[in-house]
C-alpha cells in the first residue's frame, strides 16, 4: 500500500478481503501504523517496505553526465537562473501537496534573499477522495478550494514574477537536471505524504531537504541531519528553514552529503529487493 486506502475503505469490506492474506507491506511505517490500528488482528502480518532509488540515474550534483550537463545548462538558461540559490519542488500542484503554502512562504524567502529562485516541476491535479467529508458544506468547501487552487497557484507565482518557474512534468529520466539546478529541494505537502518518491531521489542526488513532519516524511529526512522539517501548513517555519539553508551553502552542503550516504545505505532498490525477499523467507519458514 502507497496510500492510506486501507485506514479509509468501508471496515467490512476491506476485513473480509484480508482475511486470507499472509503479508500486508505498507511504503512506510506511516501507513503500516495506520493498518495495524485498524485491523489490530492483521498487525503480525503488516510490514513496513519502503519505496527505492537507483543512485545510477542520480548523480551527485557537480557530476552529471555529459548527456545531463547540456541539460542542466539549456535549463539555467530558459529559467534565468544566475547565482542566486534554487529551490525545487517535483510533484502535483494540488491542495494537499501545500502548493500554496509554498508560494506563499518563499515571498517570505525573498525579503531575506532577493535572489532566490523557486522552480516547481508538475502539473495540477485534483485530490482523490476515498471518504466524502460529512456535511453538505464541508464538501462544497473542499470542492470550491479544488476548483480554485490552479488560479491561486498562479496569481501567487505571477505576484512573485521572474523569482518563480512553474515548469512542465519533466520525464523521470530528466529529473537528474533539475536536481541538479538546486540548492535545496522542498516537500511542503499539507496532508500526511505515505512516501514520497521524490525526497529520496533529491537526497540521492546530495541535496538537503526541507519537509513538513508528518506521514512518512520523517522517516526519510533526518531533522537537523539530512534536512529540516517543520510543521505542516506553517508558512513562516517553512520560510525559515528554506532561508536557513539557502542562505548557509555549507550547511546545506553538508547535509546533502548525509543525505545521500542515507539513500545509498536505506533506499536503495537493492535494499528493498533484499528486505522482501526476507519476508518471504519468513512466510516460508513459517508455512
Amino acid at each position: 500500500m502507497n496510500c492510506d486506502w486501507l485506514s479509509q475503505l468501508p471496515r467490512r469490506t476491506v476485513r473480509r478481503r484480508l482475511a486470507e492474506v499472509d503479508l500486508v507491506l505498507g511504503a512506510s511505517d506511516y501507513i503500516a501504523d495506520r493498518i495495524r490500528e485498524r485491523f489490530p488482528e492483521l498487525a503480525d502480518r503488516c510490514r513496513t517496505l519502503y519505496n527505492g532509488t537507483d543512485l545510477e540515474l542520480l548523480p551527485p550534483r557537480g557530476e552529471p553526465p555529459r548527456r545531463m550537463q547540456q541539460l542542466e545548462a539549456d535549463l539555467r538558461v530558459r529559467f534565468g537562473i544566475e547565482s542566486g540559490p534554487v529551490v525545487l519542488y517535483v510533484g502535483g500542484f494540488a491542495v494537499e501537496k501545500g502548493t500554496v503554502s509554498l508560494l506563499r512562504a518563499f515571498e517570505l524567502v525573498l525579503r531575506e534573499i532577493p535572489d532566490a529562485m523557486l522552480i516547481l516541476v508538475g502539473a495540477y491535479n485534483r485530490y482523490f477522495q476515498v471518504r466524502s467529508p460529512r456535511g453538505f458544506h464541508r464538501r462544497a468547501e473542499i470542492n470550491r478550494l479544488q476548483r480554485s487552487y490552479s488560479a491561486e497557484v498562479e496569481r501567487l507565482a505571477e505576484r512573485l514574477g521572474e523569482r518563480v518557474v512553474l515548469a512542465p512534468g519533466a520525464p523521470h529520466d530528466e529529473l537528474a537536471a533539475y536536481y541538479a539546478l538546486a540548492d535545496v529541494y522542498t516537500m511542503p505537502s499539507t496532508s500526511p505524504e505515505p512516501f514520497s518518491l521524490t525526497v529520496p531521489e533529491a537526497m540521492g542526488c546530495g541535496l538537503p531537504v526541507v519537509g513538513t513532519a508528518h506521514g512518512g516524511t520523517p522517516e526519510i529526512v533526518e531533522d537537523g541531519v539530512t534536512g529540516l522539517l517543520v510543521p505542516p501548513g506553517d508558512e513562516k517555519a517553512l520560510a525559515g528553514a528554506l532561508v536557513r539553508l539557502c542562505g548557509d551553502r555549507t550547511l546545506a552542503a553538508a547535509m546533502g552529503s548525509r543525505a545521500r550516504a542515507l539513500v545509498a545505505e536505506h533506499f536503495t532498490w537493492s535494499t528493498q529487493a533484499a528486505r522482501l525477499a526476507g519476508y518471504y523467507d519468513e512466510l516460508v519458514a513459517h508455512a
